[in-house]
């Protein structure tokens, strides 16, 4: 069983002592309001921090995030870097080939120039050998005409006797010609210098020459002398039918002296040259009566009397 209470006696006037602060604790209200607005600033001031290092942290993020970009780039330029290493040194190796193929060339090229410059020489040596065989072949060729005269402006006719005709010539000029004088007597063919229309031919239209050996060279000379003073002779003075044309009796030369002569001939008369003449195969020419006679052995003679 519950044991029965008993109710408290409670007073119907109000006890105004408990309204009534104590001085006490109005001071613990006091500093309980300071303190609260202290930790509300402190809280402001926490969330300001708070904001900041959150805006901090953002920014560093973003910076993180620009790192991660520039990591991306230095890695992409790594990559790059390491392909134009690479590329450089298949450049060095092209470069270092070249450099050999070049070096090669230039020693060759150095063989070669120089193997050309002994051709050269070689080839001017031989040169000179070939002229010098030449020329020495052209004055045996001369000499082997010294015995020799060329008639020219005879017409050929059928049944000729050339022997008579020489003949006549003698008596003309007034020399006496005797049986054993002559070696032989002969028609040669003449050539033109060139044909027009093709200048590796050469025409024969012209009037063959007589060529007169003479066994003995004095007995020739004696004969050219004979004619060079008469001068002036003809068909006619040889006992030829027609129209009286000129005849001439010169010294055998050759094609190449005959060249030469011709040349002679027109560039004396150009630059006033009173003589131009052949004395024992030999090309002359003088200025005066009085000058030296200067002799053209070759076309370098020539150049030399401009």
């Amino acid at each position: 069983m519950n044991p029965i209470r008993t109710p408290t006696k409670t007073s119907s006037t109000p006890d105004l002592s408990a309204l009534t602060d104590h001085p006490r604790n109005t001071s613990l209200r006091v500093n309980k309001r300071l303190r609260l607005e202290e930790n509300m600033d402190d809280e402001v001031d926490l969330k300001q921090e708070l904001k900041a290092i959150t805006s901090l942290l953002k920014q560093q993020s973003l910076r993180f995030d620009d790192f991660e970009k520039l990591a991306v780039d230095f890695t992409t330029i790594k990559s790059h870097l390491g392909d134009i290493q690479a590329t450089n040194k298949l450049l060095l190796e092209d470069h270092r080939k070249l450099t050999s193929e070049m070096l090669d060339i230039k020693k060759r090229n150095d063989e070669t120039n120089s193997r050309v410059s002994s051709i050269e020489a070689k080839l001017t040596d031989s040169s000179a050998t070939v002229e010098e065989l030449t020329q020495q072949l052209r004055i045996k060729d001369q000499q082997s005409r010294m015995n020799n005269l060329e008639i020219s402006g005879v017409p050929q006719l059928k049944g000729e006797n050339l022997q008579t005709i020489l003949h006549n010539i003698a008596v003309k000029v007034g020399y006496t010609l005797r049986d054993t004088d002559i070696d032989f007597i002969h028609r040669v063919r003449r050539y033109a210098s060139v044909n027009n229309n093709d200048p590796n031919k050469a025409t024969s239209t012209l009037i063959p020459n007589i060529i007169v050996r003479f066994t003995q060279r004095q007995r020739r000379n004696e004969m050219l002398a004979a004619v060079r003073v008469r001068r002036g002779l003809t068909t006619a003075d040889v006992g030829i039918d027609g129209a009286s044309k000129p005849i001439f009796v010169n010294e055998h030369l050759t094609p190449h002296n005959k060249m030469l002569h011709g040349r002679a001939r027109r560039l004396g008369k150009e630059i006033g040259y009173k003589y131009i003449y052949t004395r024992d195969c030999k090309i002359f020419l003088r200025k005066t009566d009085i000058s030296k006679p200067f002799p053209i052995l070759s076309e370098e003679d020539l150049a030399k009397i401009v």
